[in-house]
């Protein structure tokens, strides 16, 4: 099944970061992005290093709204809670380069608390690595954390 980015992210489409899923399983999802000039959070001709961890969360972000989908449900917000091991291993991202971004999930529960594995990359090098702490819960879960 193939949905349009702008369907599983609730972002602004200014604020939608990726550009489509190139794969997807039950363990992991690969998406890319062509960074352009005027793209959220690039200056000098490239996107900030910091911006890439945006990229490893709404990657993420898309896996959680693919599946809801899939499944009949609604996507819902997702939650960025913390990062560890962000390693930012070239400063920036340079308009014009395709980059693929792969998170891997290490564990995820009920709830919709997950630890990922993120990595960026073309076809020449790793851009940034990060384990990311993400919360996805389902509608239910995110109505009630809404009216506590």
């Amino acid at each position: 099944m193939k949905f349009s980015i702008d369907t599983l992210l609730p972002h602004s489409n200014d604020m939608i970061m990726i550009d489509e899923i190139v794969e997807i399983s039950p363990e992991q999802i690969t998406a890319k992005r062509l960074i352009k000039e005027g793209d959220v959070y690039v200056s000098d001709a490239k996107l900030a290093g910091f911006a890439m961890l945006e990229l490893m969360a709404q990657t993420i972000g898309a896996y959680a709204g693919y599946y809801a989908k899939t499944n009949g449900a609604k996507p819902t917000l997702g939650f960025l809670i913390g990062s560890r091991k962000f390693d930012i291993l070239k400063d920036g991202i340079e308009v014009g380069v395709c980059v693929h971004i792969k998170a891997v999930c290490s564990i995820q529960d009920e709830s919709g608390f997950g630890v990922w594995d993120g990595e960026i990359y073309d076809q020449k090098q790793i851009y940034a690595t990060a384990k990311l702490s993400v919360l996805s819960p389902n509608q239910e879960t995110l109505e009630r954390m809404k009216s506590e």
